[in-house]
């Protein structure tokens, strides 16, 4: 089959796909987000690698995005954690993590994807939640 007029093989899904609970990041595409879990749902999976039974843990955060205008679920390592983590203690940033917009840039596929993580300042224009976003977030259950 000549992949030129095969329409399903040149068809950008990324046009159509709606985000879904989850943020998912796509390499190239920063995503502005607002934290607002401060105690985040850990999640620990056993698999096997290598013949040894692994550990893969991940933290899960109610997270406003702002880039894509919803309220979503963070999936995050613990490295990730640990860099809001320094955030939310830093008094430079307020000693809030709820009051700092967050910008992730993802660079990279799969097991060597890369995330640059900057707080953004907005020199007194902070983003405000508004009711109907803070009811969105709290529609969510981590526990579920």
């Amino acid at each position: 089959m000549n992949d030129s007029t095969d329409s399903l093989s040149n068809f950008d899904f990324n046009k159509v796909s709606k985000q879904g609970k989850f943020l998912k990041f796509v390499a190239g595409q920063p995503v502005t987000v607002r934290v607002l879990t401060k105690d985040p749902v850990v999640q620990e999976r056993e698999f096997e690698g290598d013949g040894e039974v692994n550990i893969s843990t991940k933290f899960c955060f109610i997270v406003w995005n702002f880039t894509d205008e919803r309220a979503q679920i963070l999936s995050v390592s613990g490295k990730m954690a640990q860099t809001f983590q320094r955030i939310a203690k830093d008094e430079d940033f307020g000693s809030n993590l709820q009051k700092c917009d967050i910008k992730i840039s993802p660079e990279g596929e799969k097991l060597k994807r890369t995330y640059d993580i900057n707080v953004l300042r907005h020199s007194g224009n902070e983003k405000p939640l508004t009711k109907t976003m803070v009811d969105e977030a709290a529609a969510i259950n981590l526990d579920i």
